[in-house]
């Protein structure tokens, strides 16, 4: 039996082999994980990394979480780790890069174990007494479908510098990469001749602060390079409000090549959503001149008590576009949006000529099923966009745009 001492200075929290057997993974309370093998002559492939760490809450710095759990995805090598952050992370190990965020849990992660397939991740969450003592939710095991965006191995881009948590580095990617731009608070896209600051709190996802309208998601990625595919003279003077806006990129997309624009969402997004009006210059608070593109925000909430009777108001004059993006979605962290009252909120704002864009993730089959459902019997055409017509550059296999009109 050989005996090794931990290359990590604090307590070992969890322990897991590597699927070939070379050499193993350990978690530690000092928030790192490290990459350990059996072979002495695998020195140079060794280390460790920071990770479960974010901004203490008076600003001090970092608060640093123990990482309680470790799990490997057999199928392509990559593993989780859980910590007491309540954040699940999926890893490329050879690469070290992070491939995937989870956050949200209501306490730490106890527990992780992928199945035999890699489809499918359990979480346990359990609190694990880091504060004492104290009043925590109860334990609770969560079951989430894993796709190959978020465990399959991607290859390096430009920048791609560093994967420790909390240190603001500089990062260049020339394809989508949804983990690194879901740990950035500010994001700097360039479609074409199109340049737009994103402005994002990624810390604030979890359902209980801002939601996901907080970043920006690949649905929105893929529907703002498609609108920039189009003529421009289909979207100069037209009218158009986005639905679920969140940071609001589809639709300022829309505004920067010449739409008069609305972007809309609930009540706890819209300062971040004006925030990011603002940064792509169009002042919150300004009266555009009738046909000037414009961006402006609006509050709507489909679904929720007197929903319907804000529409009219947002229609006229009659729209010409309806955008969403990853608006139709189960939120295991808060209250899942309504796909049906989405769809009747679609179809109450277009008239005959409105082109109605939506484009979402293939994560759940049930949404979709319900989508498309839903679609086809308010709408004369609910038809998918080819995707030989997406953006060269935004071709993600897994995000539909689907087009309706009545």
């Amino acid at each position: 039996m050989d005996v090794l001492d931990s290359p990590l200075r604090h307590q070992t929290r969890a322990v897991r082999c590597f699927p070939d057997g070379t050499g193993f993974a350990l978690g530690s309370v000092e928030g790192r994980v490290a990459m350990e093998f059996w072979d002495e002559g695998h020195d140079a492939a060794r280390y460790a990394f920071k990770c479960h760490r974010g901004p203490a809450a008076d600003g001090s710095g970092d608060t640093i979480y123990p990482v309680h759990a470790l799990a490997f995805h057999e199928p392509y090598g990559t593993f989780a780790s859980g910590g007491g952050d309540g954040c699940v992370a999926a890893w490329d190990g050879q690469r070290k890069k992070r491939l995937a965020l989870w956050q949200g849990y209501p306490t730490s992660i106890a527990a992780l174990a992928f199945n035999k397939t890699g489809t499918l991740l359990a979480v346990a969450s359990s609190y694990a007494f880091e504060q004492g003592e104290c009043s925590h939710p109860p334990d609770a095991i969560y079951i989430r479908s894993v796709t190959d965006a978020d465990v399959k191995p991607r290859p390096k881009c430009v920048g791609d510098y560093s994967w420790e948590d909390g240190a603001k580095t500089h990062c260049v990617r020339t394809a989508p990469d949804r983990w690194a731009v879901h740990t950035a608070d500010l994001v700097n896209v360039t479609l074409d001749d199109l340049k737009m600051t994103v402005v994002q709190k990624p810390h604030s996802i979890p359902a209980r602060k801002i939601g996901v309208g907080a970043c920006l998601w690949d649905g929105a990625l893929v529907l703002g390079g498609y609108l920039c595919t189009l003529p421009p003279h289909r979207l100069v003077g037209a009218r158009c409000i986005e639905l679920g806006a969140g940071v609001g990129f589809a639709g300022l997309v829309a505004a920067l090549r010449g739409a008069q624009t609305v972007l809309t969402d609930i009540e706890r997004v819209l300062p971040l959503l004006r925030e990011n009006v603002g940064a792509n210059g169009f002042p919150p608070e300004a009266r555009p001149a009738l046909g000037e593109p414009s961006a402006r925000v609006e509050e709507l909430e489909w679904g929720s008590e007197g929903w319907l009777d804000r529409l009219p108001a947002l229609r006229e004059p009659p729209l010409d576009w309806v955008l969403a993006a990853d608006c139709c979605y189960v939120d295991r962290d808060g209250a899942s949006p309504s796909t049906p009252a989405f769809v009747q909120t679609c179809w109450e704002l277009a008239s005959e000529k409105t082109v109605v864009l939506v484009a979402f993730e293939r994560r759940s089959e049930e949404v979709c099923r319900t989508f498309e459902k839903e679609a086809r019997a308010a709408f004369r055409l609910c038809e998918k966009v080819p995707l030989a017509q997406y953006s060269d550059a935004l071709r993600i296999e897994y995000v539909d745009i689907w087009r309706l009109q009545k």
